[in-house]
């Protein structure tokens, strides 16, 4: 391990311009491993009711896609909304049916196994990368991962 000194870093130079934004990943079918999950939760500003989410976070498998977007390890962020009732997973016809496409992507959506959101982490599965404007800003485009599966 070399030495480093946070004051010789305060204390440097660059003449360079940075980029302000990422490289996006290209749209199309990706090989993706999952690489964290957690869940966060709030209240709606809207309504005051509360929400949950399962953020998913992907890395991108695939050398082409690492090159073009000038990153060693390619992630990004899948959300899903999450069902809860009683502080436990709702399950039922209708229910968490974007945990459920996810689950039977990385193949563990099946019934009398016992599952936990943590059992996700460090699956794989082939991701849809699409591209999408924002509403407010159509100059804003997002990049939104989506799990290809059989259902």
């Amino acid at each position: 391990m070399s030495d480093f000194n946070p004051q010789d870093l305060l204390e440097s130079t660059i003449d360079s311009a940075l980029d302000t934004q990422r490289v996006k990943i290209p749209e199309g079918v990706w090989d993706a491993v999952i690489n964290k999950v957690e869940v966060s939760n709030g209240l709606a500003k809207k309504d005051g009711k509360p929400w949950f989410r399962l953020d998913v976070t992907w890395e991108i498998i695939n050398p082409e896609v690492a090159e073009i977007t000038g990153q060693d390890r390619v992630l990004s962020t899948q959300g899903i909304m999450l069902e809860v009732e009683n502080g436990a997973l709702a399950v039922g016809a209708g229910k968490n049916i974007g945990l459920g496409r996810l689950r039977q992507a990385t193949g563990l959506n099946q019934a009398g196994v016992a599952f936990q959101l943590i059992h996700l982490q460090s699956q794989s599965a082939r991701v849809i990368c699409k591209h999408n404007p924002s509403k407010d800003d159509p100059s804003k485009v997002y990049v939104n991962l989506d799990v290809c599966y059989e259902g």
